[in-house]
């Protein structure tokens, strides 16, 4: 067998795994947004149409060429970037974090009170 030929079947399988593991990662972050403990209110919705308006501003920029205004206030837009950065991880931490005392007050309760039923 030549080796270009051995090449070539090794990147075929390289990018067949590849966009194996690209549509798994897709479909497990799909079903994160639906998770009631990182979506409590449903915002999967407003999730998925503030990905498609971006991707149409997305297009409007590249079409219309408003590189340049991007240029010139990427200050700010890197302000408002990371503004919404910090706003979304304190929601992701409010939402997915258990209680204080979850477990450790649980553990106290069964040891000071023997009759306490304890769901360990």
């Amino acid at each position: 067998m030549k080796l270009s030929a051995c090449l070539k079947r090794r990147l075929a399988w390289s990018q067949i795994i590849t966009w194996g593991f690209v549509i798994w990662t897709g479909l497990i972050f799909l079903g994160a947004l639906n998770d009631t403990n990182l979506n409590p209110v449903g915002l999967t919705s407003l999730i998925l149409t503030s990905l498609g308006t971006g991707f149409i501003f997305g297009f409007v920029i590249w079409r219309f060429q408003l590189g340049v205004l991007i240029k010139r206030y990427r200050w700010f837009l890197t302000v408002v970037a990371v503004g919404i950065a910090l706003i979304w991880q304190l929601l992701v931490v409010t939402q997915v974090s258990a209680p204080i005392g979850f477990s450790a007050g649980e553990l106290q309760r069964s040891l000071l009170n023997q009759q306490w039923d304890s769901t360990y």
